[in-house]
């Protein structure tokens, strides 16, 4: 049986609790969301307990995280069998704070080789107007226009992003996603996700999952 996780990790708990005087209310959200869809909840959890898989991830860098669900899934149902976490991560500069709504999927069929998507900033934009580059996926002129891949070897790539995958993508706007060491991670960078839409981004990122764990032989005829 393997098990989903939603939660809040902070740093330190004198930084946590002024955290919660700023948003009270989320926390409470937060918790009936997790009660109401029988999802286990957790307020913290330290950094350094983290798997150093997951801490080596892009959004990492710095060692804030807030808010935590746990859930299990039996494989019962028609998603992909998981864990998945779905948290608050805070960065702090100075007196500024950072948040961005976390999705974690910990999947251990999830094999295909780590890349980064993000939406394509406007320099990368402007740069693509006067220097023109062979891109891999060449075909998907709406992917382009919108996002960018990272990979340490694009090529590799091309047997697990499929078509329907990009497809999928392109229903959501402004969405980055990480994969790697068995992890997908989905989040609108340096943004919250509502309460009330957090199930349904929840069941988004379980179909992009479930598409890179899909058969490909019927899309590559």
């Amino acid at each position: 049986m393997e098990e989903i996780i939603l939660g809040l990790v902070m740093k330190d708990e004198i930084v946590g609790f002024f955290d919660d005087l700023a948003q009270p209310e989320r926390s409470k959200l937060f918790e009936r969301l997790a009660i109401e869809n029988q999802f286990g909840y957790q307020k913290t959890e330290p950094f350094e307990e983290q798997t150093f898989e997951l801490q080596g991830f892009d959004l990492f860098k710095k060692k804030r995280w807030a808010g935590f669900f746990k859930r299990v899934l039996d494989g019962k149902e028609e998603k992909p069998v998981c864990d998945t976490r779905i948290y608050d991560y805070i960065t702090n500069t100075d007196l500024e704070s950072k948040k961005t709504t976390v999705f974690e999927y910990d999947c251990l069929k999830l094999n295909c080789p780590p890349f980064k998507i993000k939406p394509k900033g406007r320099l990368k934009k402007m740069k693509e107007a006067f220097i023109s580059r062979p891109k891999i996926f060449e075909n998907e002129l709406d992917f382009h226009s919108k996002y960018e891949i990272i990979a340490p070897r694009q090529e590799d790539l091309e047997f697990y992003l499929t078509p329907s995958f990009f497809d999928l993508l392109l229903n959501r706007k402004g969405l980055t996603i990480e994969v790697g060491a068995n992890y997908l991670l989905m989040y609108y960078h340096k943004k919250l996700v509502k309460p009330h839409k957090i199930l349904k981004d929840y069941n988004f990122g379980l179909d992009l999952l479930e598409n890179l764990l899909s058969d490909k032989t019927n899309e590559f005829v």
